[in-house]
Order: C-alpha cells, then sequence, then structure tokens
C-alpha cells in the first residue's frame, strides 16, 4: 500500500505548528520579567578626586528573559560597574539607562532610578585629636581622675567638603563603670561625623591606646584634741596646749579607718635647756599602726606648741 504524504495537508501543517507551540511553551522559551535590587560600583574617578555627600549605593533593574534563566539569575550577576572618567569635578547628573547594565542570558529593560545626582570633589586629609567617649562611673568612692591617649592624633581622609567637618574622632564608647584602678586599652578611632560618612582613617588599621586614671576619692577628716607629747626632754616641760587638732587626708578607705590612737603628735626637746622664756616648737605628727602610710596626708592645726622647760631634772627610767 502507497501512503500519499500530499493528503490533508492543511491539517497536518497545523498540527506541526501546535507541536511547535506546545514545545515552545513546554521549554520556557516565552519571556519573563523579573526585578532586582544590585549594589552599584563606581570607576574611573580622576586621581585625587572623590565623590561627596549621599551617594546613591544601590539601583533597582527589571530584567526579561526565558523563564529557565530568569530563575538562575541574581544579583551578583549583573555588572554594576559605572564609568565616571568623562565626568568634570562638582555636581553633575549621570543618566541610568538599560544599555549600562549587563546582565549574562538576560535583558534589561528598566532602571530606577532613572537618574543619579553625585558630586565629585577633590580628596583632602587632616589631622584631628582622638577623644576618648568614657561611659558611666566607677563604683562608689572611686573617681576618674585623668585619661591620655596615645598616639593624641590621627589623620583623616575623605571628600574636601566632608573632612573640613571633622573636629575629632572619637573612640567609641568606653566603660567605667567597674573600675577601681586606673586601666588602659587599645581602640580602632572613629572619625566623628554623620552617619554614613564619607570620612575615613588614612589607616584603616590604626589604633590608639587609652590609659584611664581612677583613684579612690580622697576623704578628709579632722580628730580633735590629739594630746601632745614631749620627746627627749632632760627638764622638766609643761606644753601649752597640751592637745591639739589633727587633719588627715586620702583615700576614703584608709582615712575612714582611722582613729585616734594611730596619731601620735610629739615635739622634740633634746638638747634643750632651762630658760626664762618658752621654746616655740613645731609639733611633729606620725601615723603608727597604719598601712600604705604614704598614700596619707597629715597636717597639724598648730604651727608651733610652746614649750618651757623648768630646772628640775627629768629622771631617766
Amino acid at each position: 500500500m502507497r501512503l500519499d504524504f500530499r493528503k490533508n495537508l492543511s491539517l497536518k501543517a497545523l498540527a506541526l505548528l501546535l507541536a511547535l507551540f506546545v514545545w515552545v511553551f513546554t521549554t520556557g522559551e516565552i519571556q519573563r520579567v523579573k526585578d532586582l535590587t544590585v549594589p552599584l560600583q563606581f570607576t574611573g574617578l580622576p586621581r585625587g578626586m572623590v565623590l561627596s555627600g549621599e551617594v546613591p549605593d544601590r539601583v533597582s533593574l527589571r530584567i526579561q528573559a526565558p523563564e529557565p534563566i530568569l530563575q538562575r539569575i541574581s544579583a551578583d550577576q549583573v555588572d554594576v560597574h559605572l564609568d565616571l572618567s568623562q565626568l568634570p569635578a562638582g555636581d553633575q547628573v549621570l543618566t541610568l539607562t538599560p544599555d549600562r547594565f549587563r546582565v549574562s542570558g538576560a535583558q534589561v529593560i528598566r532602571v530606577t532610578p532613572r537618574v543619579l545626582p553625585l558630586r565629585i570633589v577633590p580628596q583632602a586629609e587632616k589631622e584631628v585629636a582622638v577623644v576618648p567617649r568614657l561611659e558611666g562611673k566607677p563604683p562608689e568612692g572611686f573617681e576618674v581622675v585623668d585619661y591620655r591617649v596615645e598616639p593624641s592624633t590621627v589623620v583623616v581622609v575623605g571628600p574636601e567638603d566632608a573632612v573640613r567637618e571633622v573636629r575629632r574622632a572619637t573612640t567609641g564608647s568606653i566603660p567605667v563603670g567597674g573600675l577601681i584602678a586606673s586601666s588602659e586599652l587599645r581602640v580602632h578611632p572613629i572619625p566623628e561625623g554623620s552617619t554614613g560618612s564619607p570620612v575615613h582613617l588614612r589607616d584603616p588599621d590604626s589604633t590608639v591606646l587609652v590609659r584611664i586614671g581612677v583613684r579612690e576619692r580622697p576623704l578628709e577628716r579632722s580628730f580633735k584634741d590629739v594630746p601632745v607629747r614631749a620627746r627627749g626632754a632632760a627638764y622638766e616641760a609643761r606644753l601649752r596646749p597640751e592637745a591639739i587638732n589633727v587633719r588627715v587626708s586620702g583615700p576614703t578607705s584608709l582615712v575612714a579607718a582611722l582613729d585616734r590612737g594611730n596619731l601620735l603628735v610629739e615635739v622634740d626637746l633634746e638638747g634643750l635647756r632651762p630658760r626664762e622664756r618658752d621654746y616655740r616648737l613645731p609639733p611633729r605628727v606620725r601615723l603608727v599602726g597604719v598601712s600604705r602610710e604614704r598614700e596619707l596626708e597629715v597636717l597639724s592645726a598648730s604651727r608651733t606648741v610652746a614649750v618651757r622647760i623648768g630646772t628640775v631634772a627629768q629622771e631617766k627610767p
């Protein structure tokens, strides 16, 4: 039996077209669209020039491609380098057309925003002081007395207009709430300015050493009527006054622990002989039974004590 392929030719052509349509549909060749938000990268700035102000760092792209390809495309596959080499210094507007962006296997059909305001200015640098930001207070009875930063300055760089506004660099927050002794720590300084400022350290890895001086808060106490004793007397002696007031200052814990028994007030009569008028002698105040004596300051309320030496010799024990 001989087959005639010309029979029902129109029906056969229609079936072929229908099969082709089904194949295209099922294999995903129909074009779909997808929106992507991608980060921008700027290139080609002339040497010594930088972008200033609030620089947009992202754009939204609508891309078109067959479904299978579209599903595989992510933001990191989009070429988002914008060449600024042809733009002069000053305030500029960059038009963002779809042909500026390349996506393998797809076509960019829309960019949002369509225009990008830019400001191109010279780069500048300057030296600024580093100021630590201390937060909190030491525990009760202690206080921060000073701080030092080494080195005390850093160099910042960035757009000329932004660098002009920077007055100092800070260290970020340094808590001192738990300190009861001097401390030091190494930190990265931060140029002071508005959030997102393009100003940065010339050496991004530079650090400074912050030394924080902490001491126990000083306390001053007065002790009244501390007896004055004669030391080294060869003759009978009469002292006026017989008791004086003594003032002690120093760290709170040391001063608070003192009592009159820790104070010894003496006048030295060694080698003095009787005479008709009084001797005027400075009293010497000593601390006895006290630790860390060097941290305390002791002052007598009386500069001198009047001493009358009689003619009766003291009996030696």
